[in-house]
C-alpha cells in the first residue's frame, strides 16, 4: 500500500459522527501508516456533530469538503444531500490523476454520475456496502410496488460501475447475487469493527437497578418499539432505560413510553465523551432491529458494547449474522425480531441473570473486541483487503 492514491468519498466523517464516520477514521489512521496517500473527500459536518472534536487528518491525508448539504427532512432531504455530495465528488474525481477510489455507502445511488468521472479519469472504484438497498427501504418503509422496483434498479445500475464490492456481511451475498446481479467474483466480505477506542473494563457489580442501554439511530430498522411493548410487561423487575441519540422515530417511542415515566431517560444526542459514560453506567446493551433487517444492515453499535464489556440484548432474524455471533460466543442473549414475547422474555431472564453471569458475559464481550473488533484489529483487515484488491 505503500505510495498508493486512495480518495475515500464518504458522506461523513468527524467531527460528524453520523453513520460509519469513526469507522472511516480508522480506515484513514491505518491506510496513512501503511505508506498511503489519503484524500478524503466529504461533506462539510452537518447532521450530528461533536463539537469537542477536530477533523482528523493525519499526516499523508488532505480533506476535501464537496457539496452543499441542508438539514435533511424525510427521504427527500437525504436524497437530495446525497445528490449533492455525488455531484461534488465526481466533480473532484474529474480532476484528478487516476487513483484508487472507495466509495462509503450511500453517496453511490448515482450511478451515471460517478461513472461518467470514473471512465473519464480511469480511476479504480470500490464499493465499501454498508447498507443494503432497496432492502432498508422495504424494511424502514411500506414503499409502493413502483419505488421498490425503482430504487432496485437504481442500485443495480449502481453496483455495476465498481470493480470490486465489499460487503460486511455474508448474509449479503444471496440478494447481491441473485436480486441485483453481481458475480460472486466482485463481492468480498469484511466484517465491520468498532470506530472508538472504549477502555473496556468489565462490569463489575453494580447497586441498584440494571440500566438498559441503546446507543444510536433511533430509525425505522432499530426496532425500539418491540422492546418498549415488551418492558410495558415487565414492571415489577428493577431496571432503568437510558436512550442516547435521534431518529425519525423517537416521538413516537416516547409516546409509547409515557406509561413508564422517568424509567425510560431519553439522553438524544451525545458527545463521545458522554456516551462513554453511559457505557460505563450500563449493564446490558441493546440491539433491536426490525424483522428482516439483516437484509438491510448490520448495527455497529454492537461491537461498541463488545468494547465497553457489555453483554447484550439482541432482537434480530434467527440465524442472522448477529444471531449467531452472540450465540456461538456466549455474550449476551438473543430474541427473535419483533416478537414482544420473545423480547419480554429474554429481557427478564437478563434481568435476573447473576451478576457474576453478567460479568462472564461481558468480558467475554471484551475478548471478542480485542480478538476480532478494535479499530486496530479491524482497521488492519479491511487494509489487508483492500490491498489485495490493488
Amino acid at each position: 500500500m505503500e505510495g498508493a492514491r486512495i480518495a475515500l468519498l464518504t458522506l461523513y466523517y468527524p467531527p460528524e459522527m453520523f453513520g460509519n464516520a469513526p469507522l472511516v477514521r480508522t480506515v484513514v489512521r491505518e491506510f496513512t501508516e501503511r505508506g498511503a496517500q489519503v484524500q478524503i473527500v466529504t461533506m462539510p459536518p452537518h447532521h450530528r456533530v461533536d463539537r469537542t472534536q477536530q477533523p482528523f487528518v493525519p499526516e499523508g491525508a488532505s480533506i476535501h469538503y464537496v457539496g452543499n448539504p441542508r438539514t435533511a427532512r424525510g427521504v427527500g432531504g437525504q436524497l437530495r444531500n446525497w445528490w449533492s455530495f455525488a455531484r461534488g465528488a465526481s466533480t473532484w474525481l474529474a480532476g484528478e490523476a487516476p487513483l484508487v477510489a472507495l466509495s462509503v455507502t450511500p453517496p453511490f445511488f448515482f450511478p451515471a454520475v460517478l461513472r461518467k468521472a470514473v471512465k473519464r479519469r480511469g480511476h479504480r472504484l470500490i464499493h465499501w456496502l454498508q447498507d443494503m438497498y432497496p432492502a432498508a427501504i422495504e424494511v424502514g418503509a411500506t414503499p409502493s410496488p413502483a419505488t421498490r422496483a425503482l430504487v432496485a434498479r437504481i442500485v443495480r445500475r449502481s453496483l455495476s460501475v465498481p470493480e470490486a464490492i465489499i460487503a460486511v456481511t455474508d448474509d449479503w451475498r444471496g440478494d447481491l447475487a441473485n436480486g441485483l446481479g453481481v458475480p460472486g467474483e466482485r463481492v468480498h466480505v469484511c466484517e465491520n469493527w468498532c470506530g472508538v477506542e472504549l477502555n473496556g473494563a468489565p462490569h463489575r457489580e453494580k447497586q441498584g437497578p440494571r440500566r438498559l442501554l441503546f446507543a444510536g439511530n433511533v430509525g425505522r430498522v432499530a426496532d425500539m418499539q418491540t422492546v418498549v411493548k415488551a418492558l410495558l410487561n415487565l414492571g415489577e423487575l428493577d431496571w432503568l432505560l437510558d436512550i442516547c441519540g435521534s431518529g425519525a422515530a423517537v416521538g413516537e417511542l416516547a409516546e409509547l413510553a409515557r406509561p413508564l415515566g422517568s424509567r425510560v431517560c431519553f439522553h438524544g444526542e451525545v458527545s463521545e465523551a458522554e456516551l462513554n459514560e453511559h457505557y460505563g453506567n450500563a449493564s446490558l446493551g441493546l440491539v433491536p432491529m426490525r424483522k428482516g433487517a439483516s437484509r438491510a444492515s448490520v448495527p455497529s453499535k454492537t461491537y461498541a458494547y463488545f468494547a465497553a464489556g457489555l453483554p447484550v440484548l439482541a432482537s434480530v432474524d434467527e440465524g442472522s449474522h448477529f444471531d449467531r455471533l452472540v450465540r456461538s460466543e456466549g455474550v449476551g442473549w438473543c430474541a427473535r425480531a419483533g416478537d414482544v414475547e420473545d423480547v419480554a422474555r429474554s429481557i427478564r431472564e437478563a434481568l435476573s441473570a447473576p451478576d457474576a453471569d453478567l460479568l462472564a458475559r461481558g468480558s467475554r464481550a471484551r475478548a471478542l473486541y480485542d480478538r476480532r473488533y478494535s479499530p486496530e484489529v479491524g482497521s488492519a483487515r479491511f487494509a489487508d483487503l483492500v490491498k489485495s484488491l490493488l
